[in-house]
Order: C-alpha cells, then structure tokens, then sequence
C-alpha cells in the first residue's frame, strides 16, 4: 500500500505534510463513535486530567502545610527553650540578690550589736532590707540578726535631726 501524503501549511507558514490514511483512519473512528461518543471521551479526558492536576496541587500544598508545622514547632521549641533560660537566670538572679541582701542585714546587724543601740535611720534601712530579703524567701541566720537588731535601744540620729 502506498501512503498518499497531503501537503499544507500551517498557520505559521511552515510546510506539514499529513499522512491521509491515518486523517481517513481517525474519521472512520469518530464517525463509529458518534458524536456523543468521542464527547464523553473528551469530558473522562479532562476529569482525569483536572484529578490527576488537583492531586498534585494536594500534594504540593500538603507538603507546604508540613513545612510550616514543622518551622512553627521548631520556633515554639526555640521560644521553650528560651523561656527555661530566663527562668533559670531568673531563679539565679532572685537567689543572688537574696544573698547580697543577707550578707548586707548580717554586717549591718553585726555592727548595730557591737554598737549596742541603732539609730532611727540604721532600723528603718534595716527594715527595707529584711523586708525585700524576706519576700524573696530569705530566712534563717538573717531574719534572727534582724529580730536581734530590732530590738536594741534607738538613739537619736544625728543626719536627721540636722535636716
């Protein structure tokens, strides 16, 4: 058999040459299938296509969906992780100045026994320190350094009589 070939140009001016037994063979076919036919085909064409397109944009957005959980999961252990330091600063910051504030109630005291009395202005320092110290949770050896000072003899503070 002996192909026929039918020559043409296509909108772009370039030669096509297109083989007329197959051009007759998709005719026969079309025309067995009928109309109705060949539209179904078209339309389980274009269902299976826009199936296998959504697919893949369920996939892509699944994947971009399991990124951003894992980048807000990693900051939220980031920000875990920086609220346990802070807190773990915190607990050491409160247990120093707890520390500097006994040492300070213990030498004041200390000096206010040696002296045997304290002045108004000596006891109401003394006070704001015990009263920070205690509520950061001091206790023991100052709060008794403080009930000893407290309980000495007040005399007269010169620096406040002078103003």
């Amino acid at each position: 058999m002996v192909a026929t070939y039918f020559y043409a140009q296509n909108l772009k001016g370039v030669d096509v040459f297109l083989d007329l037994d197959v051009i007759k063979q998709w005719v026969s076919v079309f025309r067995q299938a009928g109309f109705f036919g060949m539209f179904a085909w078209l339309c389980k064409s274009g269902i299976n296509y826009m199936r296998s397109k959504h697919a893949l944009q369920k996939a892509e957005l699944m994947a971009k969906n399991q990124s951003r959980k894992q980048s807000i999961a990693d900051k939220q252990k980031k920000h875990d992780e920086t609220v346990a330091t802070m807190k773990a600063t915190d607990t050491l910051l409160k247990v120093g100045v707890v520390a500097m504030l006994h040492h300070e109630i213990y030498t004041n005291c200390s000096l206010y026994l040696d002296h045997g009395c304290i002045s108004t202005g000596e006891l109401n320092n003394l006070e704001r320190l015990f009263t920070n110290y205690k509520s950061l949770g001091g206790n023991g050896i100052g709060e008794i350094r403080y009930n000893k000072g407290k309980k000495l003899p007040i005399r007269k503070d010169d620096n406040i009589e002078k103003n």
